[in-house]
């Protein structure tokens, strides 16, 4: 599909006209919409040092963005988008997934009324190390400390020489409230609310060339965890960082399979269409860097069919 040059204004006033919602009502998605998030702030004043503040969409723009899916898409939970892929059973035209990466504390209260407030379901894909220990995400840690390049050097490195420089790093959550993670009551919560709650991870641990069984210890604790605070079974997951053979690799998704998992979402762009493998489901990522009206000018118009 070919990408309409709109500037930015043009795209608010096409938002606000209401032309956007006329283009999705003749449309059919080709699989569902799957849109990754991680972190929301209130503002670009809210922690300006934050590390990769793209990955933290600010709380208004979120608002909108919420309210546009519901008004023009048919937003769905984890469990109706894995029957329909398990079964063929059809989904609605617009089928839209919102899910979320890491676990910050944000998520919970900021994000979590606005979904409520629009009655959209969404999925916490959480990692259970921080949560338990409170304390700040290895990548955000090192990138306070080191900077940005120092988190993909780490990445880099064997699973040992990344695990030596994570625990180098701790840091304790109560140090940068904004980039802190949920507690555990929390996670109940969102899991009492309706939330789906799901894996990533242990520690956030880079996945790919680390072995079977480092692998099976950060899928499976991580599970045990969110098992034991949410009461329910937990039978999904992201892998950290989500990219396919970098960040995870096909030993990663054999070890999935054999524990159970029934999907699981890569960050590879694109729809989430019914012939992609269980265990690998693209997702769209959301950047604080899209404005209001982008989502709705990428859907239409942009994300590839």
């Amino acid at each position: 599909m070919t990408t309409v040059p709109f500037s930015g204004s043009a795209k608010m006033g096409l938002l606000a006209s209401g032309w956007y919602a006329n283009a999705l009502e003749g449309q059919t998605f080709p699989g569902v919409l799957a849109l990754c998030y991680h972190g929301v702030r209130a503002s670009a004043d809210d922690d300006p040092g934050m590390p990769f503040a793209n990955l933290h969409v600010f709380e208004e723009t979120f608002a909108a963005q919420c309210r546009m899916i519901a008004e023009t898409c048919h937003p769905i939970d984890l469990a109706t988008f894995c029957e329909a892929r398990a079964t063929g059973r059809e989904l609605p035209r617009r089928p839209v997934l919102m899910t979320f990466d890491d676990g910050y504390r944000s998520v919970f209260e900021l994000a979590r009324p606005i979904l409520l407030q629009h009655h959209i379901p969404a999925t916490m894909f959480v990692c259970s190390e921080p949560i338990r220990d409170q304390r700040l995400f290895w990548f955000d840690a090192v990138a306070r400390a080191l900077g940005p390049d120092a988190v993909n050097e780490a990445r880099a490195l064997p699973h040992e020489g990344w695990r030596a420089v994570a625990r180098k790093h701790e840091t304790s959550a109560s140090t940068a409230p904004t980039l802190a993670p949920m507690t555990a009551a929390h996670v109940r919560q969102l899991a009492d609310e309706g939330f789906t709650i799901g894996v990533h991870t242990a520690s956030h641990a880079p996945l790919a060339g680390a072995s079977s069984d480092v692998q099976r210890r950060e899928l499976q604790s991580c599970r045990a965890a969110l098992e034991e605070w949410t009461g329910r079974s937990v039978s999904t997951l992201a892998y950290p960082f989500g990219a396919p053979s970098t960040d995870y690799d096909e030993e990663t998704v054999t070890v999935a399979g054999s524990l159970g998992f029934s999907a699981g979402f890569t960050t590879r762009s694109g729809f989430a269409r019914p012939d992609e493998p269980a265990l690998e489901r693209s997702r769209f990522v959301v950047l604080a860097a899209v404005t209001v009206a982008e989502p709705a000018h990428r859907i239409a118009y942009a994300w590839p069919r």
